[in-house]
């Protein structure tokens, strides 16, 4: 049976985020504000599609509440629900899908080659080949990122032709199963997007909202 090594996600970015230069940061931090203005710019859209939903649901709900039971209300409930977070998920999207162009080529591919680092510092020493698994529109930059490390002696390392889908970064397999350490934009960032997630809620619905 394969063992899953993904780690604590918080820890895990404080370790990649510790060694990213000080120039990658101030690009980082470049790119979190243009974030935010994606953010304010997609915010009237967005606002307006949802209170389009919003208002359709409750005319619905004052039509049907006089003949539903509490099973209704909950299904109701449950469907605001979905119209928030489908709300929310579009605007996290269309904003992180911009990372690598806010961040520049160079940088993103020396981001991706400290997590590479980062990676073989943690391979066991019985395991002497892997399989470097980019994300979606990540593959050129892994193989760029993977000629500028030095791996360890003995280790041999390969990107894979078929990537997988999410937000950016790989995945490293060890060969014949065994081991996979996660080094997916989802799980690097996900402390950074749940907290993104929690303030396009409440600039979309309020604080009563969120």
């Amino acid at each position: 049976m394969s063992v899953r090594v993904l780690g604590s996600p918080d820890k895990l970015a404080d370790e990649i985020i510790n060694k990213i230069r000080s120039e990658i940061e101030t690009k980082m931090n470049e790119a979190l504000i243009a974030a935010k203005q994606i953010v304010e710019k997609a915010y009237e859209e967005a606002r307006r599609k949802l209170e389009e939903e919003l208002n359709h649901a409750l005319r619905d709900a004052r039509e049907k509440a006089s003949s539903f039971s509490a099973k209704w209300e909950v299904e109701h409930r449950k469907r605001l629900a979905e119209i928030k977070a489908k709300a929310v998920d579009e605007v996290l999207q269309e904003a992180l899908s911009k990372l690598r162009s806010f961040v520049g080529e160079e940088a993103y591919i020396e981001f991706l080659a400290r997590m590479l680092n980062d990676a073989f510092s943690k391979l066991p020493e019985d395991i002497k080949e892997i399989e470097i698994v980019p994300v979606n529109g990540d593959t050129e930059y892994v193989s760029k990122a993977l000629r500028k490390v030095e791996k360890p002696k003995g280790i041999k390392a390969t990107v894979a032709e078929e990537p997988v889908d999410g937000l950016g970064g790989f995945i490293v397999r060890a060969r014949g199963g065994g081991l996979t350490l996660n080094y997916s934009l989802d799980v690097v960032l996900a402390p950074v997007i749940e907290k993104a997630r929690t303030v396009i809620l409440e600039t979309l619905l309020g604080k009563e909202g969120a």
